[in-house]
């Protein structure tokens, strides 16, 4: 179980798909949800990136829409329980005016856009990403970047697109990966509009980036089931070191709050 003292627990990180050798049923994952007591959680299909691992093109000649379509499909017999971020491909997607209005229809469903820069083909700190900021801004959505320092999905390249876009809000997956956790924190604490997630961060790590940005900047997330049943075991004692140090309040922020807020659009006092 994440924790014994919450049954509002929101994943915000998590996946459906195949992708190289990682291979996540719809089932599996909310069987393991059930298991470790996260109530809902913000979805995105992990068999969408655009380039294998050996940078060769997937399916180019497919529709995203059409893609992310069969995910909303699939999570839709769940009820309420997953809202899917829509998976860009920079690559191929050629029509922005009929993804903003597929985005606009769904808009109950899909909480907003994700990309991972390095198998999208293209580094964050391109022009190409400007239309989908741009619909992130005309219809109020966040914006989720994988971070990590690759060349693609540099934690400074997000901090940079926050900046210039202060009223799109941008959340830095993972909070760079495999990087620098404080630099990362340091990002997110100069800018408002710019969110981190506990995926693959340590319980320490992620203790020190509430500790300075604030528990209203910080979600939970997990990968989940990248790691398959142990993608839920490696944050156990999370809620209960959130509650700890910051309060019931703070912990109700990371762990269902700030997704409620960003994704869903609730408002909290």
């Amino acid at each position: 179980m994440i924790s014994e003292y919450s049954d509002k627990i929101i994943d915000s990180h998590v996946h459906m798909g195949t992708y190289g050798p990682y291979e996540i049923r719809l089932e599996d994952l909310a069987k393991e949800m059930d298991r470790s007591g996260v109530a809902q959680a913000v979805i995105s299909d992990i068999g969408l990136n655009s380039l294998d691992e050996q940078g060769i093109e997937r399916f180019p000649d497919m529709d995203t829409i059409a893609l992310n379509s069969r995910c909303l499909t699939s999570i839709n017999t769940y009820g309420d329980r997953f809202l899917l971020l829509f998976w860009i491909r920079p690559l191929f997607d050629r029509n922005e005016e009929r993804l903003s209005h597929f985005l606009w229809e769904n808009r109950e469903r899909i909480g907003g856009l994700k990309v991972h820069p390095k198998t999208a083909g293209i580094p964050f700190s391109s022009a190409d990403y400007g239309p989908y900021i741009e619909i992130c801004r005309r219809q109020n959505k966040p914006f989720c970047i994988h971070t990590q320092g690759d060349g693609y999905s540099n934690m400074e390249y997000v901090y940079e697109a926050a900046v210039k876009n202060p009223d799109v809000t941008f959340v830095a997956v993972h909070m760079d990966l495999g990087g620098d956790r404080e630099s990362a924190s340091e990002f997110i604490a100069r800018c408002p509009n710019l969110y981190g997630d506990t995926t693959l961060v340590s319980k320490e790590e992620m203790i020190k980036a509430i500790r300075k940005c604030g528990p209203e900047k910080i979600l939970f997330g997990t990968d989940a089931l990248v790691f398959g049943r142990d993608s839920y075991g490696r944050y156990e004692g999370f809620y209960e070191s959130v509650l700890e140090n910051f309060g019931r309040d703070g912990a109700e922020k990371v762990f269902y709050k700030n997704a409620r807020k960003l994704f869903w659009k609730e408002k909290y006092e």
